[in-house]
């Protein structure tokens, strides 16, 4: 079974190389998730969580909100392009964002409260991500109701939707 994320690295210095994108885009094609966290930062605990999702095209990520007075996320696109969509608390499109590395700072800050999602529309994506640690996964995340499950019928129309401008 493949794990949702790689082991924390260990060290005082860690680089994230194509050999770590490679192998990660590797193990996210033999996920039914079709992604996989690559964290940078060294433990759980840490106050500020850096991690690379690495996504293949097909991934989805519910619609979520990060409740916490903390809570905020910046999202910043090394590879490939994926689209960015933030939400109204009834899943109202309020902002759509296609967003590829290397142009133009294409860079995306969250405050705590925005639901939203992204997932790649180019055949892969590395998408560094920062947020306010330590992690809880049992606090990290509310997904939207109003969001289809994963790997469902349901969730291929919804992306569908959004990649088309059709929501």
């Amino acid at each position: 079974m493949i794990p949702l994320a790689l082991p924390n690295p260990i060290g005082p210095v860690y680089q994230f190389t194509e050999t770590i994108l490679q192998e990660a885009m590797a193990m996210a094609s033999q996920s039914t998730r079709r992604r996989i966290i690559v964290p940078i930062h060294r433990s759980p605990e840490d106050t500020v969580q850096r991690m690379v999702n690495v996504m293949l095209r097909g991934t989805y990520v519910r619609p979520h909100i990060h409740r916490g007075p903390n809570a905020c996320e910046l999202i910043y696109p090394i590879a490939g392009v994926i689209l960015f969509v933030a939400f109204s608390e009834s899943g109202e499109l309020v902002n759509r964002v296609e967003m590829r590395a290397g142009l133009q700072c294409p860079v995306v800050d969250i405050i705590p409260g925005v639901w939203h999602t992204f997932f790649p529309v180019s055949e892969y994506a590395a998408v560094l991500e920062i947020k306010a640690g330590p992690f809880d996964s049992k606090a990290d995340k509310e997904f939207a109701a109003w969001g289809p499950l994963e790997n469902t019928p349901e969730a291929v129309e919804f992306v569908h939707k959004i990649t088309n401008n059709h929501i």
